[in-house]
């Protein structure tokens, strides 16, 4: 799989090129796949998107519906490398959550950007239920093992995310 992205050296990119960097050459596998050249998404047009043919039209549309309309509207097309591109969208949007939900994706045989944002949508809901929950325990309003129970998981778990 060959990834070509454009990005301009500017300060304001500089940090993202090397949080992409980082993130994708700690990989070993990604060493060996990826060939590297610069995006910049900020002036990208449907119609040059519309030319890529891999998975990075993907991150590519993606990137350019948060820009242009700050929704994005996921089509259909079956992710074919997707750890990579959870690894890259990661990296290029700064929200762990795609990398986060790689396990549960990568064992399935057709995953698509619908399921993808399934998964980062209820993993973020979770962590706001758990947050309320720690609130609430911390007020005093809620015990620590009701909490728990309607976090759907044991004390002693709970009682992590508590010190954190």
């Amino acid at each position: 799989m060959i990834i070509k992205i454009k990005v301009i050296l500017e300060k304001k990119y500089l940090n993202l090129l090397l949080n992409i960097m980082t993130i994708l050459f700690s990989r070993q596998n990604l060493k060996k796949l990826l060939i590297f050249y610069f995006l910049d998404n900020t002036f990208c047009t449907q119609t040059t998107i519309d030319k890529f043919r891999s998975d990075f039209w993907i991150l590519a549309d993606y990137l350019y519906q948060m820009r242009v309309s700050n929704d994005y509207v996921a089509c259909e097309t079956v992710i074919k490398h997707v750890d990579e591109l959870l690894m890259l969208m990661s990296a290029m949007t700064k929200d762990d959550r795609f990398e986060e939900t790689i396990n549960e994706l990568s064992r399935k045989e057709s995953v698509t950007m619908c399921e993808v944002l399934d998964k980062v949508e209820a993993r973020g809901r979770k962590e706001g239920v758990i947050s309320v929950l720690i609130s609430l325990v911390k007020d005093g309003i809620l015990s620590v093992s009701e909490a728990a129970k309607r976090a759907d998981m044991s004390e002693e778990n709970f009682k992590q995310y508590l010190k954190s």
